[in-house]
């Protein structure tokens, strides 16, 4: 809304399901935590809810370390997935933080990294946001 210096819905009180409501956490500002959801959200639809994967899969992300992405790598961690992630040269350090094993689709090939990570049988679940 031009000439507000404020964010958000402009009321006191919103009628809202309580099941949809979670408290934002301390250490993230109000922006942050805004932006959180739709990450979230995002790639637990994929690859939880639709992709179901498990322990013992291998999961290619592609953009491991962007808004949705970074978050698509935790949960496939989480769940037990041995994750492989894709990004440039400047992103091998996040992905790699977040302990997906990096692939930079800059230098190198799908043939390359399938053949390298899968022995060519290919991931049993890929994740992109085409």
């Amino acid at each position: 809304m031009a000439g507000h210096a404020r964010c958000g819905a402009s009321t006191e009180y919103a009628a809202v399901d309580a099941r949809l409501l979670a408290r934002k956490p301390r250490m993230l500002s109000m922006r942050e935590a805004a932006a959180l959801p739709l990450a979230v959200i995002t790639s637990w639809e994929g690859l939880i809810d639709r992709a179901g994967i498990r322990a013992g899969q291998k999961v290619l992300i592609h953009g491991g370390a962007g808004g949705v992405g970074h978050v698509g790598v935790q949960l496939a961690l989480a769940r037990g997935a041995e994750v492989y992630a894709t990004g440039g040269p400047a992103s091998m350090g996040v992905i790699e933080s977040l302990g997906a094993v990096p692939i930079d689709y800059t230098s190198t090939s799908v043939e390359g990294y399938v053949g390298r990570y899968t022995a060519g049988a290919g991931f049993d679940v890929i994740a992109c946001r085409c």
